[in-house]
């Protein structure tokens, strides 16, 4: 099996151009001869034996030459695309909300510097959006120190840190 994934992988690397060449050709007739040898993964009457739907499509699959997926990551990668368009739907719909209120608020101003009542506020605010903006976190500052746990349980620890607030 390892010999004929070997020579399988030797075919793979040739290129496409030289592929046509006459040498080539019967090398790759040979290989499929070996593939069509090689023991077969399913009995011949597998559709017969199968009732499940969902069995037969991946078994009409797994005969095409088709991309090989795994469900496990599938899946998770599903949920992860999944949740992404959610967050981007939640950012949309803040984004609008956020434009209806500064058009509301513009809205009033203007009705509020009509009738003189009140001095004109600044109306050129900006709706904060999540995307592409780094978080604000506060920088620590200082020296990383280690500090064991039975710190005080040392006297002389102990007798320096009173006495120098003393």
């Amino acid at each position: 099996m390892v010999d004929l994934v070997n020579a399988n992988n030797k075919l793979r690397k040739i290129s496409q151009a030289k592929r046509s060449r006459e040498t080539t050709a019967k090398q790759l007739e040979k290989m499929e001869c070996r593939h069509d040898a090689t023991f077969p993964l399913w009995p011949p009457n597998v559709e017969k034996l199968i009732d499940n739907p969902e069995y037969l499509a991946f078994l009409a699959s797994m005969k095409t030459d088709r991309v090989a997926t795994f469900g496990v990551l599938d899946k998770k990668l599903q949920r992860e695309v999944k949740r992404r368009e959610e967050r981007q739907a939640a950012a949309a719909a803040r984004q609008s909300r956020c434009e209806k209120e500064l058009e509301e608020m513009t809205a009033m101003s203007s009705l509020v510097s009509e009738s003189d009542e009140e001095p004109e506020e600044d109306t050129n605010t900006v709706c904060p959006t999540s995307e592409g903006e780094p978080s604000h976190k506060r920088k620590k500052t200082g020296t990383n120190v280690f500090i064991p746990h039975d710190i005080l349980s040392r006297p002389s620890v102990v007798s320096l840190a009173t006495s120098s607030y003393h």
